[in-house]
């Protein structure tokens, strides 16, 4: 059994048939890369994994563990339940989504120390004073540590209006990082950037492949896609068109649609 399985979703808004049937897979500390054209389906699918989005149908396995398995239950799920499905992810947006209002190290910390406190809380013990100013602590130089490992160790205290594109996508990694998800999710994760901030969220990505992270990566980069994947799925029309190695989908691909999607991508 594969660590991570996505089995027949759907998902349609109105009349519109967005995702037509998505099944894939994913090893531990694999890397997987989606490619297609704007409007394909890559991104509702995300959203789709990452509970951000009821799927219509299908079923997502992690590690064993069925987390999706009826969507019309879904929308009965108590939000604590949700929450601690989301925790199987962690997912990074095209456009950073940082709270303007907090420091790069609070838009790490907050996260962890809610779901801290609610531990706590269900253990009894969060009227004690020095067990949460313990966790608190934990947190905060876990966060410091994050915050080296991108890069950003002298802008703990920058807010984000502060900060160039490149280093608010840093501090976005970090954050989902921070609450240590079994299974990285990137859409699109340069689409916002400058080309010359582009390489350095790039070069974070691949220390993470090298940290042995399971990642599944939306991108529009094909040269970055091509260098750090284990698999490429390319996607149209809400169908998985073709999928394979790196070598076979850029080098060999066996359908039309992708040979023409490469074609224009590479113009």
């Amino acid at each position: 059994m594969a660590f991570f399985e996505v089995k027949n979703i759907t998902k349609t808004f109105g009349n519109t048939e967005v995702l037509k049937g998505i099944d894939f897979s994913v090893e531990k500390g694999q890397v997987v890369s989606i490619i297609g054209s704007s409007g394909s389906g890559k991104t509702t699918l995300l959203r789709c994994i990452n509970f951000l989005e009821t799927p219509d149908t299908g079923e997502i396995v992690v590690d064993g563990e069925t987390v999706l398995d009826d969507p019309a239950r879904a929308g009965k799920i108590s939000e604590q339940e949700l929450r601690k499905r989301r925790l199987h992810f962690g997912l990074v947006f095209q456009s950073f989504n940082l709270f303007p209002q907090y420091t790069a190290k609070e838009n790490l910390t907050l996260a962890a120390q809610l779901q801290a406190k609610e531990r706590l809380k269900a253990q009894g013990m969060h009227k004690n004073r020095e067990t949460v100013a313990a966790e608190m602590q934990k947190i905060s130089e876990k966060a410091d540590d994050v915050l080296a490992r991108m890069g950003l160790a002298d802008k703990a205290g920058f807010y984000p209006c502060a900060l160039s594109g490149g280093q608010c996508q840093r501090v976005a990694i970090g954050r989902a990082l921070m609450l240590e998800p079994e299974i990285l999710c990137f859409d699109e994760p340069t689409s916002a950037l400058d080309p010359e901030l582009t390489g350095e969220v790039l070069r974070v990505i691949k220390s993470l492949r090298e940290e042995n992270h399971t990642m599944i990566i939306v991108t529009h980069e094909m040269e970055f896609a091509k260098s750090i994947s284990d698999k490429v799925i390319f996607m149209a029309d809400g169908v998985i068109e073709e999928e394979g190695t790196p070598e076979e989908v850029f080098d060999n691909p066996k359908s039309e649609r992708t040979r023409a999607f490469l074609a224009h991508d590479t113009k």
